[in-house]
């Protein structure tokens, strides 16, 4: 409906009772130990709702009532100390499906109002200056108005139910400020929005069995056959970093200057290692084997200039994982041992939570069978992961908690530094270095 003229706001006729000097809460909503005389009044034309918070780490929030229209500025006001001081109304609570509250936040009170904003600005396009001027046929073309704006879903529902409360308050305010009661409180919020592209259950499609199964045997297969080569890896790559040192050390100065002059002479390439996939010299390597300090080897490397450098930094354990009757790896690098030990710990947390996975996730009952019954097959395809024989030497690892206890007493086991000197042979990886 339009009105041809907005004549001014006019004050309620069966008077309102609120003091333009009162605060803008009372009684119970007012937490303990908020003084009253600290709160923004009732006349204000922007109220700050951060006193009212309950928890601390909530941001500050606030109405500022100025960009409502004047002509219903006053009547929105007044439904906003309904909304800061009276409990949800019982017919918006007491209904299926419903998350609200008796008593909402400080966030859900802002962002209602500036839901009734919104509402506010379009009743007076269409020249409504009063609430009591809002019919039922005015609620149905706002639902359209937003059903045709580009907003998520959530935000067009929160949109109707912010008009939902302005009618549920309707008892407690002046009769000029009373809507009518919006017609999808009867039928329904469905009938009146479009439908919710993404209001699936479980919008995480599920993982199908073809990738859960491989997925699986490979986590047996880092948990059973290459579990002690990367528990042993990462052991000596932190015994290594536990010496470097945190100061200047002249001792291990000259044995680190030892070091690059045999690389030197020898013109084998420093070890190395991939930052953000640059390569570049392995300073905490070199620290660690020689007891400096990073800045000590740092600033050692400006003194030479630019040197090469390998792709390799090996450290000292043996690889006894098979893969195909043959060593899964030539050996792991030092800056590849804690990349490694990370899908370590996730392969052993797929092998423990794997199969049960539809205790957390829903599944259909296709899917869980197909899985249960894929898994780790042993009558697999021949050539395929699941059907590869388990090699002779094969070692079983303990549950993840036992094994999490083997790799904390590994890393604990202290190793000797081991090294040799500098060689010249053609190989691209440089050996470990004779310190004191």
């Amino acid at each position: 409906m339009t009105v041809s003229t907005i004549p001014a706001p006019r004050e309620p006729q069966d008077g309102w009772r609120v003091l333009a000097t009162a605060p803008i809460v009372t009684g119970e909503r007012l937490p303990d130990g908020v003084d009253p005389a600290t709160l923004s009044r009732f006349g204000d034309d922007r109220w700050d709702l951060s006193p009212l918070s309950r928890r601390h780490n909530e941001p500050a929030r606030s109405i500022n009532w100025t960009t409502f229209p004047v002509t219903l500025r006053q009547g929105f006001k007044r439904a906003g100390w309904a909304l800061l001081n009276l409990p949800t109304p019982a017919q918006l609570l007491e209904r299926t499906a419903t998350a609200r509250v008796e008593r909402p936040s400080t966030g859900t009170i802002a962002r209602t109002t500036e839901n009734w904003r919104r509402y506010a600005n379009w009743l007076a396009g269409r020249g409504i200056t009063d609430l009591t001027d809002v019919d039922p046929t005015d609620h149905d073309e706002y639902a359209v108005y937003l059903a045709n704006l580009n907003l998520a879903h959530g935000t067009r529902t929160h949109a109707l139910y912010a008009v939902s409360l302005l009618w549920g308050f309707a008892p407690h305010l002046p009769s000029s400020d009373r809507v009518p009661m919006p017609p999808w409180e009867a039928e329904g919020m469905e009938h009146y929005l479009p439908a919710n592209a993404e209001g699936n259950e479980n919008a995480t499609p599920p993982i199908h069995p073809a990738v859960m199964s491989p997925l699986l045997v490979w986590a047996l297969r880092f948990v059973e056959d290459f579990a002690d080569d990367i528990l042993d890896a990462l052991a000596a790559q932190q015994h290594l970093r536990a010496q470097i040192s945190d100061r200047y050390d002249p001792d291990a100065g000259a044995r680190l200057k030892a070091l690059l002059d045999a690389h030197l002479q020898n013109e084998t390439p420093l070890p190395g290692e991939f930052t953000h996939g640059r390569l570049g010299v392995a300073l905490s390597y070199l620290a660690a084997v020689t007891g400096a300090s990073i800045t000590q080897v740092n600033n050692r490397l400006c003194a030479y200039g630019h040197l090469p450098v390998a792709e390799a930094t090996p450290l000292p354990t043996p690889i006894t994982g098979l893969l195909h009757d043959e060593p899964w790896k030539p050996h792991i690098n030092y800056h590849e041992a804690p990349a490694l030990a990370t899908p370590h710990l996730t392969a052993l947390r797929v092998r423990h939570f794997g199969p049960s996975f539809r205790l957390f996730i829903p599944l259909s009952a296709s899917w869980s069978t197909s899985l249960r019954t894929s898994t780790c097959s042993r009558s697999a395809p021949a050539g395929s992961a699941a059907s590869e024989p388990r090699s002779a030497n094969r070692r079983m690892v303990a549950p993840p908690r036992r094994a999490a206890a083997t790799a904390k007493a590994r890393l604990s086991q202290p190793s000797p530094r081991t090294s040799a000197s500098p060689s010249s042979s053609a190989g691209s990886t440089p050996t470990r270095a004779s310190v004191a």
